[in-house]
């Protein structure tokens, strides 16, 4: 069952709370700034990317503090906190995506032993909408709720440029499910 889409910024809350808990060990006072932070607490400036690298202000005046270039890198695609998958099983290797019917989003794993998630689009898609098919299947099976013009096409991938998710992911479209039409009586031909 699909669960309500997150923001897509949750996924800096927990990882910006144990880098500043480490930071501030022995500052019992600053410290206590962390305990149950909450992102309603917090207001993230403007983003800014470079060479991978996202940072921003991240001020709470409810807390009472200020953190200027507050920097991190965000989550690939390929994390297993992004996505709903169609099945928790890894296929075997990407061969394997060939022989699915269902549309969704699949996990295999690569020759270096990397898993690795893939788009599966409708076997009926038109070459023309292949690009809005993937998309659509891959907004459905998102956890967080990206803006459109986070998503961008490549050559048979989906390019994210999200502020805390990026990556490529691959698409490819499904097998179509054969129907096996009974043994029949002898038709008479002439």
């Amino acid at each position: 069952m699909t669960q309500a889409k997150l923001n897509p910024l949750i996924l800096l809350l927990a990882p910006f709370v144990a880098k500043n808990q480490e930071i501030y060990a022995n500052d019992a006072e600053m410290l206590a700034s962390f305990d149950n932070l909450e992102l309603s607490d917090l207001k993230i400036g403007e983003i800014t990317k470079v060479d991978g690298v996202h940072t921003a202000h991240i001020d709470s005046k409810t807390r009472n503090f200020v953190g200027p270039d507050q920097k991190w890198r965000p989550a690939s695609v390929h994390s297993d906190k992004v996505f709903e998958l169609v099945t928790g099983e890894i296929l075997e290797d990407k061969s394997a995506v060939a022989e699915i019917t269902v549309p969704g989003v699949y996990s295999y794993l690569t020759e270096a032993g990397e898993s690795k998630h893939i788009i599966v689009i409708p076997a009926d898609t038109a070459v023309t909408d292949e690009f809005t098919a993937a998309v659509a299947v891959l907004e459905a099976a998102l956890l967080y709720d990206l803006p459109n013009e986070q998503f961008g096409l490549g050559d048979g991938v989906i390019i994210v440029n999200g502020d805390t998710i990026t990556g490529e992911v691959e698409y490819a479209t499904a097998k179509a499910a054969m129907i096996v039409l009974p043994e029949g009586p002898i038709m008479d031909l002439g």
